[in-house]
C-alpha cells in the first residue's frame, strides 16, 4: 500500500488504466467516499505508529468495519484533496481475507497462480 499512496502522490502516469491489488482493513468512508482501505506501519513501536490510507469507490455495501480485505481496481485519476493526499481507487473486485499474521508489516499481497 506504501508503494501505491507514493506512486499516486509522485508518479501517477505510471498507475494510469493499471490494476493494482491491496490488502487493509476496513473503516468507514465519508465525503462521498464509500469507504477505506487501512494499514498502519510501525517502524519502531507502537507510538510511532503511522496510518497508511486509500478511498475505495464502487464496491456497493462497504465489507463490515475493521475486516480484511484484498482489494482490486484503478486509481482515480485526479481524486486528490491536496489537504488530504489519500488516493482513490475504483473497485473492480474486493474479497475478504484474514488477518494477516504480522498486520503492521506492509507487503505486497500474495496472488493465487
Amino acid at each position: 500500500m506504501r508503494e501505491f499512496i507514493g506512486r499516486s502522490q509522485h508518479d501517477s502516469a505510471g498507475l494510469e488504466g493499471r490494476q493494482v491489488v491491496l490488502t487493509g482493513f476496513v473503516s468507514r468512508g465519508g465525503g462521498g467516499v464509500d469507504w477505506h482501505l487501512n494499514r498502519l506501519t510501525v517502524n519502531c513501536c507502537a507510538a510511532d505508529a503511522r496510518p497508511l490510507r486509500v478511498a475505495v469507490h464502487g464496491a456497493g455495501v462497504a465489507p463490515a468495519a475493521d475486516s480484511w480485505v484484498q482489494v482490486t481496481g484503478r486509481w482515480r485519476a485526479g481524486a486528490v484533496d491536496a489537504r488530504s493526499p489519500v488516493p482513490h481507487l475504483d473497485v473492480l473486485s474486493v474479497t475478504a481475507v484474514p488477518a494477516p499474521r504480522n498486520p503492521y508489516a506492509d507487503r505486497a499481497p500474495e496472488l493465487a497462480s
